[in-house]
């Protein structure tokens, strides 16, 4: 015999989820929404973190991720060819080749000519929030 007990609790849990998202979606186009403008009006008053009354920061955060120019073989080609093979596989790992980017940034150095026709440093910055005890 089917337990519809257990199924009922399924049934609600699922619908429950699917709110769930729907409300998640829409939260997320909302802050996207705002982030643009609030990350200008954060610029123009040139500072990078805001404290809030109820113990909320809001503070830029700025990642460099590689923009691929060309497909990701030719990417792993030009790597291979500059000397930096060792952050490839078959594959290379996008968060190692983040890093290094960082890292060049950091070092204030330029991308090696050679790989300058195949990846951009690709500069992406975001609010994020967080509720301090």
């Amino acid at each position: 015999m089917l337990n519809t007990e257990k199924l009922m609790k399924y049934a609600k849990l699922y619908r429950a989820r699917k709110k769930l998202k729907a409300k998640y979606e829409k939260l997320g186009k909302e802050l996207e929404a705002m982030e643009g403008p609030l990350l200008t009006h954060m610029a123009d008053e040139q500072t990078d973190k805001i404290n809030l009354v109820g113990g909320y920061v809001v503070y830029t955060d700025t990642k460099i991720w590689p923009k691929l120019l060309v497909s990701r073989e030719e990417v792993i080609k030009a790597l291979k060819e500059c000397g930096h093979g060792d952050i490839v596989a078959e594959s290379y790992n996008t968060n190692t080749l983040a890093a290094w980017l960082r890292e060049l940034d950091m070092e204030e150095k330029e991308l090696p000519e050679g790989l300058q026709d195949f990846i951009e440093p690709n500069r992406v910055t975001s609010l994020i929030s967080k509720k301090f005890k």
